[in-house]
């Protein structure tokens, strides 16, 4: 598999290169209207999906702002998608009015504007949240949908808009069923001659396919040739942007790694039903293999990545459903060499557990079930611990709480003003750190989760404010002027940008969260002393600690935590390097970092760039990683990269204590180059120190070995050296090809009563240089 390393190049955005022969006929609306009045709506969110789902399957398009439609342009389009709107003007009404009239066709998603309902045949429009777990959980479509529709769509949405009466001449082609398969009666999906309605947005967490199915039979049905145009361009986009000009050339290189092959060639089949199917006109089934001849695709070049057998693989699970099947998750995960779950067990309002703390949601006491299962399985569970912010609350919290004004108070509304427009109205949903009740419900809520349950951590979640603009009530003014020893004059003025006295409120902001931190450290060793305490930090290595209080440099290493989860969500590579480098630095080692990915349509969506990721996580020292969130579409992801990146059993979790430690002691690097850059030639003597651990130490043993540090085979540096001590020196000289590298140090200790306990340990990356420095 020599030729394998091309499928680095990020396939997916290559992939709309096939559209560039096409003129646009479809209009991507970008609601700018909406974005500058709801910047925190998910708008940018939901037009990504749709937007990544045109860009997948190579659909050409423009993209068209509100001021380009009030100046009329969507008349050049056939078909205008509007992924989530909520604002309008009469102009902007009336333009997309006079667009329809004149022959333009709609797709419009979730929220309308009462003016443009009866365009969408829409005569009462009502919003609804489920009133029961699942009720909007999959579109089921009717033998009222054009050729070419898909048969459902699951979405799981939390919530959407109802039609409860429509216009003449308007079908209503989708039904919501439940989770159980039972109709709502409720429209998902209504049609008209000249426009799509669907009752919700592209929701992340839902059947991507299928979605992308019900997006491109809109504009097969509505353009005139697209689907001929579309399904031959997703043939062909399989390949786009790999190097690989045919299935021939990607079968050859991989040659030699079976799983790669097998892929391939069912990647070729599938291409030759597709273009079966194209030339038969059958439009869906063509679609449906080419979606297929993708996945396949995908599955190959992802076998390419190799495996490592020292990190921990993680996944945050989202608050748990009676309906969830814990032993079947955890053998999925335990078949996919996972080896931690993270579960949102609990929030300062709910338990998905009896609790004496806390009121329980669930009929199930879930976090015993789990732990249960997971153990069953080799798996660890770290409960994740939502703090501070209030959701699934039981029925009456949330009103309780803030008649109990144990809420935070925004800086607009100290001034008198009204809380600024955010996707959630904090002064009801987070609870004040400054309030004695908030911290002992935080402390009690862990110390019941360490002391009645077993398990192996406690995973902090939201151990911050939610923005810079909190929290500013009297009480925060009033433990602020004692903490500092100052009179504040004019507040809150005095402590909010500009204010002279900001940079100490932000400095007592901190300590509010750090003396949190580091008394639950005390109280959690004193309950469980192996207990493994860990954070989901925010991914700014400056906004955490000045936005948000949540100071992670200073709590890895003061030793309040055992390592670190920095949510790093993002599709780009290039951005996942750009945050995830800066906070290996500043960490710089002292406790492990498992780096969050998010995997979602709007995020790391394809098996290759989940790889990706992985494997520049492990090149930039990254001791493992986590996906957000494990769900139907993430699991569809992971089982993905099972051939490549994850292929082999982990062996050795970083945050475990092992038998013996390792001080790796490097030469100087080159001048300006990151720390242990060498050049290529370079000869690179390490020093490696060990240390057995524990008493009654009798003998240690090592071997030096050397790896790519993204995963693969390891190479012998020298042969096993035996100690009767419990220290050793390991001298380890080398010379390497340009690459980045980790050396590793495997062994064991033997104990005075016999036993043996073996270690496997591992340097951060040594990277050799593709060219030698110019001389100066």
């Amino acid at each position: 598999m020599t030729n394998m390393p091309r499928i680095l190049v990020p396939v997916m955005l290559a992939m709309v290169a096939g559209s560039a022969a096409h003129a646009a006929e479809v209009a991507l609306v970008q609601a700018t209207f909406s974005l500058e009045k709801h910047p925190d709506a998910g708008i940018g969110t939901y037009y990504e999906a749709v937007k990544r789902g045109l860009d997948q399957n190579s659909v050409a398009y423009d993209i068209v702002t509100d001021e380009q439609i009030v100046a009329g342009e969507l008349a050049a389009y056939s078909l205008a998608i509007f992924p989530f709107a909520l604002d309008t003007t009469p102009e902007h009404t009336q333009a997309i009015l006079d667009y329809v009239a004149g022959g333009g066709n709609v797709m419009w998603f979730f929220s309308v504007p009462e003016g443009l309902q009866e365009m969408l045949g829409l005569q009462a429009l009502t919003y609804r949240r489920n009133e029961y777990e699942g009720q909007l959980h999959t579109m089921q479509f009717t033998d009222d949908a054009p050729p070419g529709f898909p048969e459902q769509v699951r979405q799981e949405s939390k919530s959407a808009q109802v039609a409860t009466e429509l216009s003449d001449g308007a079908t209503a082609i989708a039904d919501w069923l439940d989770s159980k398969g039972t109709s709502t009666g409720t429209p998902a999906v209504v049609m008209t001659d000249h426009s799509v309605w669907v009752a919700h947005v592209l929701w992340p967490e839902a059947d991507t396919a299928a979605q992308h199915h019900l997006l491109l039979a809109t504009i097969g049905h509505f353009v005139t040739g697209a689907w001929e145009r579309m399904v031959g361009d997703a043939l062909a986009g399989a390949l786009a942007g790999t190097g690989y000009a045919d299935f021939d050339a990607l079968l050859a290189a991989t040659r030699g790694n079976q799983a790669a092959a097998a892929s391939a060639r069912q990647a070729q089949q599938l291409a030759a039903e597709g273009e079966r199917a194209l030339r038969e006109e059958r439009y869906a089934d063509a679609l449906a293999a080419a979606q297929q001849v993708h996945a396949a695709t995908q599955r190959a070049l992802a076998a390419g990545f190799p495996s490592r057998p020292y990190e921990m693989r993680g996944a945050w699970m989202s608050f748990p459903s009676d309906a969830i099947d814990w032993d079947a998750i955890m053998a999925e995960l335990e078949a996919e060499h996972f080896t931690a779950v993270f579960p949102n067990m609990c929030t300062p309002g709910a338990a998905a557990y009896p609790s004496e703390v806390l009121p329980q949601v669930t009929e199930r006491d879930h976090l015993t079930e789990c732990i249960a299962a997971a153990h069953a399985h080799g798996i660890e569970v770290h409960p994740w611990r939502g703090n501070w912010q209030v959701y699934m609350a039981a029925e009456g919290v949330v009103d309780r709480f803030y008649e109990e004004g144990r809420f935070v108070v925004s800086v607009e509304q100290a001034m008198g003003e009204e809380e600024r427009d955010q996707q959630y109205t904090w002064s009801r949903r987070w609870l004040d750190p400054s309030d004695e009740r908030n911290r002992r419900l935080e402390i009690a809520a862990m110390e019941e989760m360490a002391r009645n349950f077993d398990v192996d951590g406690i995973h902090y979640d939201f151990m911050r404010y939610p923005s810079s603009r909190y929290c500013y009530c009297d009480r925060c003014r009033e433990q602020f002027e004692e903490w500092a020893g100052v009179t504040v004059a004019d507040w809150p003025a005095d402590c909010w940008e500009g204010g002279k006295l900001l940079a100490q409120y932000r400095d007592w902001r901190r300590h509010l969260q750090t003396s949190l931190v580091a008394e639950m450290r005390e109280r959690l060793a004193a309950i469980k002393p192996d207990l493994q305490i860990s954070l989901a930090a925010r991914a700014s290595v400056t906004g955490a600690p000045e936005a948000d209080a949540q100071d992670w440099i200073t709590w890895a290493r003061e030793g309040y935590l055992d390592f670190l989860c920095p949510m790093n969500y993002t599709g780009s590579v290039e951005d996942f390097r750009r945050k995830l480098e800066p906070q290996m630095e500043l960490v710089g080692g002292t406790i492990p970092v498992y780096a969050g990915i998010g995997v979602a349509s709007t995020r790391s969506s394809t098996p290759v760039n989940l790889s990706q990721q992985i494997a520049l996580a492990r090149e930039l020292g990254a001791d493992g990683f986590l996906i957000f969130a494990l769900n139907d579409f993430s699991r569809e992801v992971i089982r993905g990269i099972t051939d490549g990146a994850i292929a082999t059993p982990v062996e050795v979790m970083p945050h475990h204590e092992q038998s013996a430690t390792a001080q790796f002691e490097w030469p100087e690097g080159v001048a300006g180059g990151a720390a242990r850059t060498r050049a290529i030639g370079a000869e690179i003597a390490v020093q490696i120190r060990l240390r057995a651990t524990g008493e009654g130490v009798q003998q240690i043993t090592a071997q030096p070995l050397i790896m790519p540090a993204r995963g693969g085979e390891a190479e012998a540096l020298g042969r096993y050296i035996s100690a009767e001590a419990n220290a050793m020196e390991l001298p380890v000289t080398l010379r390497r090809d340009p690459g980045i590298y980790s050396l590793i140090v495997h062994g064991e200790v033997v104990y005075a009563d016999g036993h043996e306990e073996p270690f496997y340990l591992r340097s951060q990356p040594l990277i050799v240089l593709g060219e030698a420095p110019e001389a100066e």
